[in-house]
């Protein structure tokens, strides 16, 4: 009502909800605010919303998948195994058998199960370094409709 007031309600754009967070598990008091609310008005005649051109420069295809250009991703979340337990588990390269710990404060991002299926489709890097983590591949391809007329913005 204050922004009617304002703007005048014929200035009104949308209502639009911001995923602030995509765990509830650190919540206090059990109750979670995982979105909020922006309320959008416009001061002139609005044509359009224009972000900034987002850069793929970091994309390649260093051997060859494909699926195309890709980038690496973290393959961990920011909670620990008595948050996740089911994230908490040894994960072992198919092809080398070398296993690599689960950190009790960053558990792995996926369960077993989702995991396993991750490693059949290549999308897991294991690394060479022993001092690396796997990471998982994150395809161009994969990413919202080039046919979106936002594709290439980034707000």
């Amino acid at each position: 009502m204050i922004m009617n007031e304002i703007f005048g309600e014929e200035n009104f754009i949308a209502q639009l909800v911001w995923k602030r967070r995509s765990s509830s598990a650190l919540a206090e008091k059990n109750i979670s605010t995982d979105h909020e609310y922006l309320i959008c008005f416009q001061k002139a005649n609005l044509l359009a919303f224009f972000g900034y051109e987002k850069n793929y420069a970091s994309y390649n295809n260093s051997d060859f998948d494909s699926r195309g250009d890709w980038v690496t991703g973290d393959l961990t979340v920011g909670m620990t195994r008595d948050q996740r337990p089911n994230q908490f588990y040894v994960l072992v390269d198919p092809k080398t058998k070398k296993e690599y710990q689960p950190n009790p404060n960053r558990v792995w991002a996926y369960i077993r199960e989702s995991m396993d299926k991750l490693i059949l489709e290549n999308k897991v890097i294991f690394p060479i370094d022993d001092s690396k983590r796997p990471m998982i591949k994150r395809f161009k391809s994969e990413l919202r409709s080039e046919t979106n007329p936002f594709f290439n913005m980034a707000f």
